[in-house]
């Protein structure tokens, strides 16, 4: 029992601790990630509205049919809709309704 003990706590030893990385890099690519989204979408946005003058105008009700449209477009691929984009363009916007 005692050396299937130490053959056990000798291998944990040998695991390389994965540390956290640094939380203010972490931070700074979720932002990154975050403007380059939302700078795709406004791209797309402003395809389909070329008299658009900025971001704000993205964010109004009026214009709300053409942003849903911007996001299918920037969501959609030739083969099927990735979830994942449509998800996490969707808590952008919630970020962006609280500012």
């Amino acid at each position: 029992m005692q050396s299937r003990l130490f053959i056990n706590f000798f291998w944990f030893d040998n695991i390389p601790v994965c540390a956290k990385k640094n939380k203010a890099t972490e931070v700074k690519r979720s932002v990154m990630a975050d403007m380059r989204r939302l700078e795709l979408l406004c791209l797309k946005f402003k395809k389909l509205h070329p008299i658009a003058s900025d971001t704000s105008d993205m964010l109004s009700r009026q214009n709300f049919s053409l942003l849903m449209q911007a996001i299918e477009s920037y969501t959609k691929s030739q083969l099927h809709i990735k979830a994942g984009l449509k998800t996490a363009l969707y808590y952008l916007l919630k970020k962006l309704q609280k500012l």
